[in-house]
């Protein structure tokens, strides 16, 4: 698209209509104002014949993948690959999906001769977790003598990344994500004698008789004595739901806006993998709904956080029902190793409470469950707060009703060997780590 710019309407007010005037009132003079008329004509189409000419050697890319974080400000380099000698200054803007803002509209960029590849950087900020694409860069630049400024459409593949922010979550954890780099030091204490099998040694009086090896010892007619060391590498668990349930807005308090339950979720699993990581742990997630979605299974290193992190930041809560059954069977079936399970979920339905008590006993007996559930401030026993109308009064009752069926949840967990825990939604990733932490000190994994 070309337009006419201010400079060609001045121009042809103050040099063209004048020669065309002088050429009509001064009949003498006409030759010679039609001829200056002319090569003005001439220079404008010149121009606009340069102009053309550029568009077509113009080129610009940008990098495959653009990573940020939801709120904080991104850079988008965008490279000037090609363009003519003439061009001196170039102005670009970059059409963006809805979830991505530009902080600055316009972007120009002053071309040098001498620099093979001009750069120009595009600050953008996403309101919103996940995976968007660019959908082209727009270019304006005026022609060599500035009457003319052409406009181009690029379209080169950039794909952003745009990832939840846990820079608040990883300072309030800063005392549990400690490295323990150095040989016999310890983060904190381990109580008791540990469950992996060291080696064999000869009895010593004051061992246990339930940790004698009985087929060594008949072997070598004297007493033998199994010993254990601390199992340092264990495997965690997080299975998400982004079922219906979790798209219910949730409190953080502090003059902070509502988020999805599935937000908290996602920053807690997360944080917890982190920790997983530095304490030598392996970690897995899956999500669900209906049906297990994403699945990892446990690992460890940069490398398999990466893929736990781009496999949670895309997804978005559904309308649909959690299958606990379908969850229970694939974690059966995909966790051969006796691992520490957190299922983070919600049980306010009665249906669901139900559902989840019958598929937890599927994986309970093999491996150590912990069931973690948002709090809702309002769920709480009828005289717990004063009521002061009688609507109140019908709110209180039902909120009594949730908060007895939470507890009867809990009884009936408790009895299968699962722990339910209501976490705050404003600290639940410090809530989830020290559960994982005390939880690693007793070696009850």
């Amino acid at each position: 698209m070309i337009r006419p710019r201010m400079l060609l309407v001045v121009c042809s007010a103050v040099v063209l209509i004048p020669l065309l005037s002088v050429a009509v009132a001064m009949p003498g003079a006409s030759r010679i104002a039609l001829t200056a008329a002319t090569v003005y004509t001439l220079c404008v189409l010149l121009d606009l014949l340069i102009c053309l000419s550029t568009k077509r050697t113009i080129a610009i890319s940008l990098p495959p993948v653009v990573r940020c974080i939801v709120g904080d400000t991104c850079t988008v380099p965008i490279f000037i690959t090609r363009h003519h000698p003439s061009l001196r200054q170039l102005h670009c803007t970059c059409a963006l999906p809805p979830q991505i803002r530009a902080a600055t509209s316009i972007v120009s960029i002053t071309l040098n001769s001498e620099e093979e590849r001009p750069t120009a950087q595009l600050q953008v900020i996403a309101s919103t977790r996940g995976k968007f694409r660019l959908e082209g860069i727009l270019c304006e630049y005026a022609s060599r003598l500035g009457f003319f400024a052409l406009r181009s459409r690029h379209a080169p593949e950039c794909e952003v990344r745009v990832y939840p922010d846990l820079r608040q979550e990883f300072r309030g954890m800063a005392a549990f994500l400690l490295y323990r780099e150095i040989d016999g030091v310890h983060a904190r204490r381990f109580f008791g004698k540990g469950r992996e099998f060291e080696k064999l040694r000869e009895y010593i009086p004051g061992d246990s008789f339930e940790d004698i090896h009985w087929k060594a010892t008949a072997k070598r007619n004297q007493p033998i004595t199994k010993i254990f060391q601390l199992e340092r590498t264990q495997h965690i668990f997080v299975a998400i739901d982004f079922s219906r349930h979790s798209t219910a807005k949730t409190s953080l308090g502090s003059g902070q806006p509502d988020v999805a339950i599935a937000e908290r979720y996602i920053a807690a699993a997360l944080i917890l993998a982190n920790a997983a990581q530095r304490q030598g742990d392996c970690f897995g997630m899956c999500t669900f709904t209906e049906s297990v979605d994403a699945l990892v299974g446990p690992g460890r290193g940069a490398h398999h956080y990466s893929i736990c992190r781009d496999k949670l930041y895309t997804l978005n809560p559904q309308n649909l029902n959690p299958d606990y059954r379908d969850l229970a069977a694939r974690i059966r079936t995909g966790l051969k190793r006796r691992s520490l399970v957190f299922i983070l979920t919600h049980i306010h339905d009665p249906v669901a409470a139900e559902e989840l008590q019958a598929a937890i006993e599927l994986i309970s007996r093999r491996h150590i469950v912990v069931v973690g559930v948002a709090r809702d401030d309002a769920v709480q026993p009828v005289f717990a707060n004063p009521v002061t109308s009688t609507d109140e009064i019908y709110e209180h009752l039902g909120n009594h009703l949730v908060w007895s069926r939470i507890n009867q949840t809990r009884i009936q967990l408790r009895k299968r060997g699962v722990e339910l825990i209501q976490f705050n939604p404003a600290t639940i990733c410090r809530q989830i780590v020290s559960h994982y932490i005390r939880i690693k000190e007793r070696q009850i994994l």
